[in-house]
């Protein structure tokens, strides 16, 4: 469904802006109004993370536009849709990582789609406090490649504001925050085995390769606190009953 959205929208010249969602941002929103907006400016979220789904089903969430029968994994449908567009020659540009983590991923992604326009750059040397003029270049330099699809990996909240920011300013078609993914796809090792991620526990994978994580997993304790209390008042019996 994500691809026939963006394909629709691709037709239709309009810019599409995915997001993805995972329990970590969801917290992180309550307190950072400026992400929570960009996350709610989106085209299209996606569930990227298996307790986005189970606190869905818990809380009995049934409206349409709200949804979430499945977890999407943010970067198989990166990787869906950059094998989408060689199918259908739609040009790709990946920014973000350390270095030249994003030109490798291109390399990498161009040799297993057997293409060779995918471009990659690292974009900003600081997301976190981007310098304005370097901000301006990178745009700049977007725009004179002008790619279809645009795939941002600073990391939430980071990738998320500088997409909200600066959309209307992108001669692009499409533009999709992908976090890590450009790492996992640069350095494999990084990337939990399928059966791990099926599992519900490629948290746990990233978590034992990259200890710096540890602060950041925190927020999964406060989601369920969330999650618990907001079922608790959706079950409470009222007085007289």
């Amino acid at each position: 469904r994500p691809r026939q959205k963006l394909a629709g929208s691709h037709l239709g010249g309009q810019a599409f802006f995915i997001v993805t969602p995972n329990p970590e941002q969801i917290v992180l929103a309550q307190s950072h109004t400026e992400f929570k907006n960009a996350l709610n400016s989106s085209d299209l979220a996606i569930a990227d993370g298996w307790g986005i789904v189970v606190a869905a089903r818990l809380l009995r969430i049934t409206n349409y536009e709200l949804r979430i029968t499945e977890r999407v994994s943010g970067i198989e449908l990166f990787e869906s849709l950059v094998k989408r567009a060689a199918e259908e020659r739609w040009s790709v540009m990946l920014v973000g990582g350390r270095g030249d983590t994003a030109a490798e991923a291109a390399k990498i992604l161009n040799i297993i789609n057997h293409i060779s326009y995918i471009k990659g750059t690292e974009g900003l040397r600081d997301a976190k406090n981007p310098d304005k003029d370097e901000e301006k270049r990178l745009i700049e330099q977007i725009n004179e490649y002008e790619p279809d699809l645009l795939f941002v990996g600073f990391g939430a909240p980071w990738q998320e504001l500088f997409v909200a920011r600066n959309l209307s300013k992108l001669q692009v078609k499409a533009v999709m925050v992908v976090g890590g993914a450009l790492d996992q796809i640069a350095h494999p090792s990084l990337r939990p085995p399928k059966v791990i991620d099926r599992m519900g526990l490629g948290w746990l994978y990233r978590l034992v390769r990259q200890p710096w994580r540890s602060r950041r997993q925190l927020r999964l304790l406060r989601f369920v606190g969330m999650v618990l209390r907001a079922w608790w008042r959706g079950n409470q019996v009222p007085a007289g009953t």
